[in-house]
């Protein structure tokens, strides 16, 4: 066996088990670790193949510039500043873009969410409260046009099966599609946007544990308020 039998096709990563050495052992201490994944088996060759999305290759030791696609150039109307967090926040994968009010914070996180969208070929949700989806809708066609088209999931039901469904996509819902519990689906998707995240601040709250749970294994997530310590 190679010394990592792991190869990208498309939205999948597998890796390929023929042989069980110390090495493949390691391997599969990794693998078990994975958010998502399924195994197959080849009676012929005695092979196991393990798929999982392409985001998690890196858990498995692959570099990132092996399973994602380029950045495109950032958006020529974001301030310096902007541009500045936004290719910062893309890094990371993982960030806050804790910004005062009237700093253009919805207009960095919807750069971020097209950028994230392109690298990955994924799905991009964003959480926001009911009120604000109208506005940020308008914000995405004012800057972007039909470029980033944002899809309103109204209910649990439609963000489960939008989730899932194959493909680049953006879509808008509220926090309150978190309860009661956990949603699965969620995993699929390749980032997720937390737009007026402070609401999020109380320490026991359901929707809180029940969005955490189920984000688990998002490669990209972003949180995003104006107020992240309010009186």
């Amino acid at each position: 066996m190679s010394a990592l039998p792991i190869t990208i096709n498309g939205p999948l990563a597998e890796v390929r088990f023929d042989c069980f050495d110390l090495e493949s052992y390691h391997l599969f201490l990794r693998c078990k670790t994975l958010p998502e994944s399924q195994l197959g088996y080849d009676w012929e060759t005695d092979t196991y193949t393990l798929t999982t999305p392409a985001r998690f290759a890196t858990m498995l030791g692959v570099s990132l510039e092996a399973v994602v696609n380029d950045r495109m150039p950032l958006a020529a109307h974001l301030f310096d500043y902007q541009a500045w967090i936004v290719g910062m926040a893309l890094d990371a994968r993982r960030f806050a873009i804790w910004s005062d009010t009237g700093t253009g914070k919805t207009s960095m996180y919807l750069e971020w969410t097209r950028q994230v969208r392109h690298i990955t070929g994924g799905r991009v949700l964003i959480l926001a409260p009911l009120q604000v989806h109208r506005q940020v809708q308008a914000e995405a066609q004012r800057w972007y046009g039909d470029d980033l088209q944002i899809d309103r999931l109204n209910s649990r039901e439609a963000l489960a099966a939008w989730c899932k469904e194959p493909g680049p996509a953006v879509a808008i819902c509220n926090y309150e599609k978190f309860i009661p519990d956990v949603l699965p689906e969620l995993r699929y998707v390749a980032g997720i946007v937390c737009d007026e995240s402070s609401i999020l601040k109380t320490g026991g709250g359901q929707i809180k544990w029940n969005l955490i749970k189920s984000a688990r294994g998002i490669a990209y997530k972003l949180s995003c308020t104006a107020t992240p310590a309010p009186n």
